[in-house]
């Protein structure tokens, strides 16, 4: 599991301060060298369209897209990624549409 955490993002929840993370996480590989990737990513709602395209550009498949809190400040959307892939060639994926933000 990798997290990332969003630290120029100074969000709060009903006013308390609030660290913004970003997740991944990787099953074994198969004898193929492939494994299931999952990603939940964190955004904010300028960032979503440009991740969301960029992800899928990288043929990564988008499970979701919702916000999880209510009175939070900015207002945070969680786009949940997934495909199955060498982990690596997936964190590089990642990274590259993370650019896009």
């Amino acid at each position: 599991m990798a997290t990332i955490t969003r630290d120029e993002i100074k969000a709060t929840i009903m006013g308390k301060r609030f660290r913004v993370t970003t997740s991944f996480s990787y099953e074994s590989k198969d004898k193929c060298g492939q494994a299931l990737c999952l990603g939940r990513v964190a955004l904010l709602q300028k960032e979503v369209s440009g991740f969301v395209a960029a992800i899928l550009n990288q043929g990564i498949e988008v499970s979701s897209i919702h916000n999880e809190w209510l009175f939070d400040d900015p207002k945070l959307i969680y786009v949940n990624i997934q495909d199955v892939d060498d982990p690596l060639d997936f964190a590089r994926k990642v990274r590259r549409a993370l650019r896009c933000v």
